[in-house]
């Protein structure tokens, strides 16, 4: 998509047409016409090698622009795309999306034949499937209870290489293993993906903030190569730690007198104009995902250091360990909070 939106004005209008022939065709169960096969999505299959059959997400939701976009490219050079839930502990089978859920969304489909999926409740975070009062059983998440995923089978791992004490916190004697993830049944029956128990946390006035769907929807912002959202019960509203996108910022630097620097990422974030084009594209994407005003960030810095593997802010799978990330930014984080909301400030 880089290519795409730095392409000139009569490439960008001839790949949005054939996106769009493309979708109309998939709608009416209708082959692409041959032209924008040969002259758009015969290159974009040969950037996949030509020969893919069957393309698959997983590690984090994907949002339904997302998602449609995907299944739309997918069917270019793919039969199907299928969006997947597991963990390292199940052997990486839990859920996934079938055939018949290409038109739904927000949801990693329903259980494999060779495991059992149950929520849970989450007492603290008010996640209560059923709850006992005077002797009677209440249901009190209808229609679409909420609570902690657990899951067990023949693929679940029996326990962490000599680290029992763990083991036991997680991987009951029955088999069920407690995955961490929170999630919901829907009304069709599907499973979907809410955020990490453990990363759900309150602001000062109560509000439950989940930091992950917060990052995902910033990070939808091309001008966002990374963020980290923090908050705490201290406070009442939420902070950032952004790494900029270098490519994007290169460009964005040769558009706007800043050639000099346009590689030189340092240089770059000390620029106020670059602030400001995050600021006010942050500021577009919150109100196209409708984030409540409690989930918007109101301050951020910026960061030269990309979160990686290497420097300790992701683990293996990729996931941001946000106990580091908060050690490391400590100073800005407190920095930020001392300033307060800044009056101009849109976000």
């Amino acid at each position: 998509m880089s290519q795409v939106r730095s392409a000139s004005t009569v490439r960008k209008w001839l790949f949005q047409k054939a996106l769009s022939a493309k979708a109309e065709a998939v709608k009416e169960g209708k082959p692409t016409p041959a032209v924008w096969d040969k002259l758009v999505f015969s290159k974009i299959r040969q950037a996949f090698g030509g020969r893919v059959r069957y393309a698959a997400s997983g590690s984090a939701p994907l949002s339904r622009t997302t998602v449609d976009f995907l299944r739309l490219l997918s069917l270019i050079f793919a039969e199907d795309l299928a969006e997947g839930y597991g963990l390292t502990e199940t052997w990486a089978t839990g859920t996934a999306t079938q055939a018949e859920d290409r038109n739904t969304y927000g949801h990693v489909g329903s259980a494999g034949a060779s495991v059992e999926v149950k929520l849970m409740n989450v007492d603290d975070m008010n996640y209560l499937l059923s709850v006992v009062l005077y002797a009677e059983t209440f249901t009190t998440d209808e229609p679409e209870p909420r609570g902690e995923i657990w899951i067990r089978g023949e693929s679940v791992f029996k326990g962490y290489y000599r680290n029992p004490e763990v083991t036991k916190e997680v991987l009951r004697d029955d088999g069920w293993f407690a995955t961490g993830d929170i999630g919901k049944w829907r009304r069709d029956g599907k499973l979907q993906i809410i955020d990490r128990k453990k990363n759900i946390f309150k602001l000062a006035q109560g509000e439950y903030i989940r930091p992950e769907y917060i990052e995902g929807v910033y990070k939808r912002s091309p001008y966002v190569g990374n963020i980290f959202v923090h908050g705490n019960s201290d406070q009442t509203y939420l902070v950032g730690i952004v790494y900029p996108d270098p490519e994007v910022f290169a460009k964005w630097a040769e558009q706007n007198g800043l050639k000099s620097i346009s590689t030189n990422l340092d240089a770059l974030i000390k620029e106020p104009g670059v602030k400001n084009a995050i600021e006010k594209d942050m500021e577009r994407i919150a109100k196209k995902e409708k984030l409540q005003g409690f989930e918007k960030v109101k301050q951020f810095v910026l960061t030269k250091e990309d979160f990686t593997v290497e420097n300790g802010l992701l683990t293996s799978t990729m996931k941001l360990k946000r106990n580091v990330a908060r050690t490391k930014f400590a100073k800005e984080i407190e920095q930020m909070y001392a300033e307060g909301i800044k009056t101009q400030s849109k976000l």
